[in-house]
């Protein structure tokens, strides 16, 4: 039986996934495609063997590890989760939350009480944003439909930079989790080796992603080159362990979980 894989249909997915998707791995697992969300309801039900999940969600679904070194990270700024509102910040009483989000739900949660001091209220919504902002001030906007964001029309939010300006660390998006009981040691090397496939063929993803949303060639390679990180190195983990001790202290997951590697024992993300 093919191990099953849930993929992430993002374009900030694809240097990860291109292994899978159109390089050597291509046809060798058993693959779905799904919004970051749906990822993690089909590693948490059983649907799937490993999904490249939310970071939050692994504090949130019991008996998961971790495939170490690989990670959907960002530096300084990202470009694709953003904060969009009709009005200034200050301003703002209502958010509409994109519903393929959890990991940025949070984050906005956090960013919007922590340096914006402000509380306003938030209502799960699907990702349209002319429908979102119609009936609310603002709204968390994830993923490709984040880039064709119109930034002249509204005031925009790049979130990671929000979070590097309060934290000074970089931001974990997502990685790939594993459910206990899957024998998954022996395909490791398929997932760094999909990871250098995609980093070498950054060119065909660029043309390959300019196919499935409508920007341009120079701001997607801009986007994969320069707003995108694909390690759980040291900085990143410092970030996301920052991350879920401020999730667990505003109340967003109960407790703060260590990671669990895979291939290895136990130990905290620092």
């Amino acid at each position: 039986m093919k191990l099953r894989l849930s993929l992430i249909d993002f374009i900030n997915a694809f240097p990860l996934q291109w292994g899978f998707m159109r390089g050597n791995f291509a046809g060798a697992f058993d693959i779905s495609y799904d919004s970051p969300s749906r990822c993690a309801e089909r590693l948490a039900s059983g649907d799937a063997d490993v999904g490249l999940i939310p970071a939050i969600e692994y504090q949130r679904i019991e008996g998961l590890r971790v495939v170490p070194d690989l990670a959907i990270a960002s530096k300084k700024q990202v470009e694709s989760v953003l904060f969009v509102s009709n009005k200034p910040i200050q301003e703002v009483r209502t958010v509409a939350l994109d519903t393929s989000s959890r990991t940025s739900a949070a984050l906005v949660r956090l960013l919007l009480r922590r340096k914006f001091l402000i509380r306003p209220e938030y209502r799960a919504t699907r990702p349209d944003l002319e429908e979102m902002l119609r009936d609310n001030d603002s709204a968390l906007i994830i993923g490709n439909r984040a880039l064709l964001v119109a930034r002249d029309r509204y005031f925009v939010f790049d979130l990671v930079e929000q979070w590097v300006e309060l934290t000074g660390k970089p931001f974990v998006f997502a990685f790939w989790a594993v459910r206990d009981g899957v024998d998954v040691e022996p395909w490791l090397q398929c997932f760094v080796e999909s990871k250098a496939d995609g980093l070498s063929h950054i060119d065909d993803i660029a043309d390959y992603s300019i196919s499935q949303v409508l920007v341009s060639r120079p701001l997607i390679l801009d986007y994969l080159e320069n707003k995108l990180n694909y390690d759980l190195d040291v900085d990143n983990l410092e970030g996301l362990d920052l991350f879920y001790r401020m999730a667990a202290a505003d109340g967003h997951i109960p407790l703060v979980r260590p990671l669990r590697f895979v291939a290895g024992k136990a130990r905290s993300s620092l």
